[in-house]
Protein backbone atom coordinates (compact mmCIF):
# COMPACT_ATOMS: atom_id res chain seq x y z
CA UNK A 1 0.00 0.00 0.00
CA UNK A 2 1.22 3.40 -0.48
CA UNK A 3 2.26 5.80 1.83
CA UNK A 4 3.94 8.06 0.04
CA UNK A 5 4.83 9.00 -4.07
CA UNK A 6 8.59 7.92 -3.37
CA UNK A 7 8.08 5.83 -0.50
CA UNK A 8 6.32 2.12 0.30
CA UNK A 9 5.46 -0.11 2.66
CA UNK A 10 3.00 -2.90 3.12
CA UNK A 11 0.50 -2.83 6.07
CA UNK A 12 -0.06 -5.65 8.51
CA UNK A 13 -4.00 -6.60 8.54
CA UNK A 14 -6.09 -9.12 10.47
CA UNK A 15 -6.47 -11.82 7.45
CA UNK A 16 -10.18 -12.42 8.07
CA UNK A 17 -11.10 -8.76 8.19
CA UNK A 18 -12.08 -6.85 4.61
CA UNK A 19 -11.15 -3.73 4.70
CA UNK A 20 -12.05 -2.38 1.42
CA UNK A 21 -14.99 -3.41 -0.63
CA UNK A 22 -15.15 -3.50 -4.20
CA UNK A 23 -17.31 -3.09 -6.63
CA UNK A 24 -17.85 -2.64 -10.86
CA UNK A 25 -18.14 0.93 -12.01
CA UNK A 26 -18.06 2.78 -15.07
CA UNK A 27 -14.36 3.52 -14.81
CA UNK A 28 -13.52 -0.18 -13.82
CA UNK A 29 -13.35 -1.05 -10.09
CA UNK A 30 -14.63 1.48 -7.23
CA UNK A 31 -12.85 0.86 -3.74
CA UNK A 32 -14.57 1.46 -0.29
CA UNK A 33 -13.70 0.93 2.83
CA UNK A 34 -16.37 -1.02 5.58
CA UNK A 35 -17.19 -0.09 8.46
CA UNK A 36 -16.01 -3.53 10.16
CA UNK A 37 -12.46 -3.34 7.93
CA UNK A 38 -11.89 0.03 9.61
CA UNK A 39 -12.73 -0.59 12.91
CA UNK A 40 -10.29 -3.93 12.75
CA UNK A 41 -8.00 -1.83 11.06
CA UNK A 42 -7.49 1.33 13.33
CA UNK A 43 -7.36 -1.05 16.72
CA UNK A 44 -4.72 -2.98 15.17
CA UNK A 45 -2.72 0.39 14.81
CA UNK A 46 -3.78 1.86 18.08
CA UNK A 47 -0.67 -0.49 19.74
CA UNK A 48 2.23 1.38 17.31
CA UNK A 49 4.57 4.84 18.36
CA UNK A 50 2.34 7.49 15.91
CA UNK A 51 5.39 9.83 16.27
CA UNK A 52 7.81 8.28 14.89
CA UNK A 53 8.86 8.72 11.38
CA UNK A 54 7.16 6.51 8.82
CA UNK A 55 4.55 5.51 11.35
CA UNK A 56 1.14 5.62 10.47
CA UNK A 57 -1.92 7.84 12.61
CA UNK A 58 -4.70 6.09 11.55
CA UNK A 59 -8.25 7.50 12.67
CA UNK A 60 -11.59 6.02 11.81
CA UNK A 61 -13.40 8.69 10.50
CA UNK A 62 -17.12 8.85 12.66
CA UNK A 63 -20.38 10.10 12.11
CA UNK A 64 -20.32 12.66 15.59
CA UNK A 65 -24.26 11.92 16.43
CA UNK A 66 -23.96 8.47 16.48
CA UNK A 67 -20.35 7.29 16.37
CA UNK A 68 -20.87 5.28 12.86
CA UNK A 69 -17.65 4.81 11.13
CA UNK A 70 -17.60 6.25 7.77
CA UNK A 71 -14.09 5.80 6.51
CA UNK A 72 -10.56 6.00 7.37
CA UNK A 73 -8.17 9.14 7.56
CA UNK A 74 -4.24 8.23 7.92
CA UNK A 75 -1.51 10.74 8.52
CA UNK A 76 1.80 9.51 8.60
CA UNK A 77 4.68 11.37 9.76
CA UNK A 78 7.92 11.30 7.33
CA UNK A 79 11.19 12.40 7.79
CA UNK A 80 11.92 16.51 7.40
CA UNK A 81 9.07 17.38 9.18
CA UNK A 82 6.86 16.35 6.52
CA UNK A 83 3.97 14.75 6.82
CA UNK A 84 1.35 12.71 4.33
CA UNK A 85 -2.50 12.13 4.80
CA UNK A 86 -5.02 10.02 3.00
CA UNK A 87 -8.52 9.24 3.37
CA UNK A 88 -11.50 7.21 2.36
CA UNK A 89 -15.15 7.33 2.83
CA UNK A 90 -17.94 4.74 2.66
CA UNK A 91 -19.96 5.13 -0.77
CA UNK A 92 -23.10 6.42 1.21
CA UNK A 93 -21.04 8.83 3.09
CA UNK A 94 -19.28 10.65 0.50
CA UNK A 95 -20.43 14.66 -1.04
CA UNK A 96 -21.34 15.36 3.02
CA UNK A 97 -18.20 17.25 4.01
CA UNK A 98 -17.17 14.21 5.94
CA UNK A 99 -13.89 14.03 3.82
CA UNK A 100 -13.34 17.79 4.16
CA UNK A 101 -13.73 17.87 8.02
CA UNK A 102 -11.68 14.96 8.82
CA UNK A 103 -8.85 16.57 6.45
CA UNK A 104 -9.19 20.25 8.06
CA UNK A 105 -9.18 18.36 11.51
CA UNK A 106 -5.77 16.03 10.84
CA UNK A 107 -3.74 19.12 9.20
CA UNK A 108 -4.57 21.03 12.75
CA UNK A 109 -3.32 18.14 14.49
CA UNK A 110 -0.37 17.84 12.11
CA UNK A 111 0.93 21.49 12.35
CA UNK A 112 0.14 21.91 15.99
CA UNK A 113 0.36 18.88 17.89
CA UNK A 114 3.36 17.18 15.63
CA UNK A 115 4.88 20.41 14.96
CA UNK A 116 5.10 19.50 10.94
CA UNK A 117 6.76 21.98 8.62
CA UNK A 118 4.47 20.70 5.38
CA UNK A 119 1.96 18.14 4.53
CA UNK A 120 1.55 16.39 1.78
CA UNK A 121 -1.24 14.02 -0.34
CA UNK A 122 -2.16 12.56 -3.67
CA UNK A 123 -5.06 11.51 -5.57
CA UNK A 124 -5.74 9.92 -8.73
CA UNK A 125 -5.81 12.24 -11.36
CA UNK A 126 -9.21 11.71 -12.55
CA UNK A 127 -10.72 12.06 -8.80
CA UNK A 128 -12.10 15.42 -8.99
CA UNK A 129 -13.71 14.88 -5.34
CA UNK A 130 -11.05 13.92 -3.18
CA UNK A 131 -8.90 16.37 -4.99
CA UNK A 132 -11.81 18.98 -4.13
CA UNK A 133 -11.08 18.39 -0.82
CA UNK A 134 -7.44 19.02 -1.12
CA UNK A 135 -8.16 21.99 -2.45
CA UNK A 136 -10.72 22.92 -0.02
CA UNK A 137 -8.34 22.48 2.96
CA UNK A 138 -5.98 24.52 1.41
CA UNK A 139 -3.50 22.04 -0.52
CA UNK A 140 -2.23 23.21 -3.87
CA UNK A 141 -1.88 20.80 -6.45
CA UNK A 142 2.30 20.29 -7.37
CA UNK A 143 2.15 19.03 -10.69
CA UNK A 144 6.03 18.73 -10.31
CA UNK A 145 5.61 15.75 -8.20
CA UNK A 146 2.72 14.31 -10.10
CA UNK A 147 3.82 10.17 -11.09
CA UNK A 148 2.73 7.07 -12.16
CA UNK A 149 1.76 5.04 -8.86
CA UNK A 150 4.12 2.21 -8.93
CA UNK A 151 1.12 -0.80 -7.84
CA UNK A 152 -0.75 0.31 -10.73
CA UNK A 153 -0.29 -1.01 -14.79
CA UNK A 154 1.50 1.45 -16.68
CA UNK A 155 -1.45 3.34 -19.16
CA UNK A 156 -4.24 2.52 -16.46
CA UNK A 157 -6.46 5.20 -16.06
CA UNK A 158 -5.75 4.78 -12.79
CA UNK A 159 -2.28 4.81 -13.03
CA UNK A 160 -1.57 8.76 -13.07
CA UNK A 161 -1.68 10.81 -9.13
CA UNK A 162 -1.97 14.15 -8.47
CA UNK A 163 0.25 15.59 -5.73
CA UNK A 164 -0.98 17.91 -3.14
CA UNK A 165 1.09 19.98 -0.43
CA UNK A 166 0.63 22.72 1.68
CA UNK A 167 3.32 24.49 4.24
CA UNK A 168 2.16 25.53 8.10
CA UNK A 169 2.85 28.90 7.17
CA UNK A 170 0.20 28.80 3.98
CA UNK A 171 -2.26 27.06 6.31
CA UNK A 172 -1.64 29.67 9.53
CA UNK A 173 -2.37 32.20 7.12
CA UNK A 174 -5.18 30.95 5.97
CA UNK A 175 -6.72 30.47 9.51
CA UNK A 176 -5.34 33.89 10.19
CA UNK A 177 -3.05 32.75 13.16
Amino acid sequence: YAVGPHSWKRFLFPPRQRLWSARRCDQGFEIAPTEAGVRAYVEMQNGLAPFELDRCFDLAIQRKRDGRVLGLLTLVRKAHRQGEIGYALGRAYRGQGYATEAAEASLAFAFRRLGLEEVVSFAVEANARSRAVMERIGMVHDPEFDFDHPSIDAGHQFARHAFYRIRRSDWERACGR
